[in-house]
């Protein structure tokens, strides 16, 4: 198993400053099912992107991935559905489990 090097929940003033700016288009983000965001820093490779998700790698629809970056490329476990995860606090909109924010052009 990989090291992770994800830092711990945001503080509020940090959440907030989301709220008002967006998420920095820079940094990668993991939008916990209990709705904690966690700045991520792995390396960007289909590898820990999996891991970080819990199974295969499913791009969630712009629709939704928009509303919360529209720089950032949404990534979901393709079967958290049929997990025992819960709807994603954060992200909501049928999302179950961890959610993967990454740069747009870290996906490319």
């Amino acid at each position: 198993m990989l090291d992770k090097t994800i830092e711990p929940t945001l503080t509020t003033e940090e959440l907030n400053e989301i709220e008002e700016n967006g998420f920095d288009k820079d940094k990668s983000y993991l939008l916990k099912q209990d709705g904690t965001v966690e700045i991520w820093k792995e390396e960007h490779s289909l590898k820990n992107w999996q891991e970080a998700v819990g199974g295969y790698v499913e791009c969630v629809p712009s629709q939704i991935a928009n509303v919360f970056s529209k720089h950032h490329v949404m990534l979901v476990d393709e079967e958290g559905l049929w997990k025992p995860y819960k709807i994603n606090e954060k992200v909501k909109n049928g999302i179950v489990g961890d959610a993967l924010l990454v740069p747009g052009e870290s996906f490319v």
